[in-house]
Formats: structure tokens, sequence, C-alpha cells
């Protein structure tokens, strides 16, 4: 039902927890929706903290362009939030997909990406601590902002559904 909702035009958000691909199976049929490609079973979740950074292939995808104006202004606004603690060390990309944040350490691990499948979209999270950040951020008065940005433009670019025939255009700045 969902690889069909999906194929439709339905968009989807994959939050990967602890517990996410502790019986993982590669032949899974949300395993082919993904725009992360896990080709072993029981992949281990890593608690190393892991600071982040925007990708350099992503960074004018809807969902984090605008958090790329404040980049070019002063700095990426995710390398000043606090490390993510855990995440899923990630086997490849699909084809196609796009890596929207990673990880700053040696291999800069994906740790979200988007794609698409059929008519559908999806983001998958490979980290079920992205909350920590809001929470981590607001306690130390630094950005939970940009972690709240990120999830509400996730929503709207998976909500939107892109008609037949019509061509969407926007620029990366609001102001030129």
């Amino acid at each position: 039902t969902i690889k069909e909702q999906i194929d439709d035009g339905v968009g989807l958000l994959f939050i990967g927890g602890p517990r996410t691909y502790k019986n993982w199976n590669p032949n899974m049929v949300v395993a082919g929706i993904l725009p992360a490609v896990t080709e072993q079973r029981g992949i281990r979740f890593s608690s190393a903290a892991q600071a982040l950074r925007l990708s350099p292939e992503g960074r004018h995808h809807p969902v984090v362009r605008f958090q790329d104006e404040e980049t070019e202004a002063g700095g990426d606004p995710w390398m000043q939030m606090p490390p993510l603690p855990g995440y899923f060390p990630l086997v490849r990309k699909s084809r196609g997909a796009i890596v929207l944040v990673e990880g700053q350490s040696e291999g800069h691990h994906p740790l979200i990406l988007s794609g698409s499948y059929g008519k559908g979209k999806v983001i998958a999270a490979l980290s079920a601590a992205f909350w920590r950040l809001d929470l981590l951020s607001s306690g130390v008065g630094e950005r939970p902002q940009t972690i709240r940005d990120f999830w509400r433009n996730a929503i709207k670019w998976l909500a939107i559904q892109t008609p037949a025939g019509r061509v969407r255009v926007s620029t990366e700045r609001h102001i030129y």
C-alpha cells in the first residue's frame, strides 16, 4: 500500500531510529523506495556524536535552500548546531538521491537524503535524534530555528504535488 501511494504522488518522510534497521531486510518494499541503499542486514546504530553541515550537492534543494542564504551571509547554520547524538552509517545513496545534510567527520556520512519514487517524493533521516537538536539548541541559546525551518520546509516539499506539464521556477535569493 505504501509503495502504491508513493508511486501515485504521496510524499514519505522516513526517520530511522535505533530499532529501525535491527531486523532490516534489503529486499523489503520500503528499502526500494528510500533514497538510501542499505545492502546488508542488521545495520548497527552508531552512537558517536556527529557534527552537521549542509551538503554541497543539496544546498540548492528547496528544503534547505533558504538556509543556504544564511551560509553565504555568515556560515553554515547546521555547523552552529549541537552534534547529532547517533546515526546510521550509510552504505550508499540510491541513484538520483540528493544528500541534504551530512556529517562533518571523515567520510561525510549522509544523514538526511531526498529522492523520488514514481510520482512521489521521499525524505529519509538516518537518525531519530534530530528532535534533540531543537531541544539542545533552545537550551543553550543557539539556533533552534535551523532545525525547525528544515522540518517545516521538508513537510511542505513532500506535500506539494507537482502537476504534469508545468514548470516550477524559483530563484536562489529573494532579492538581487
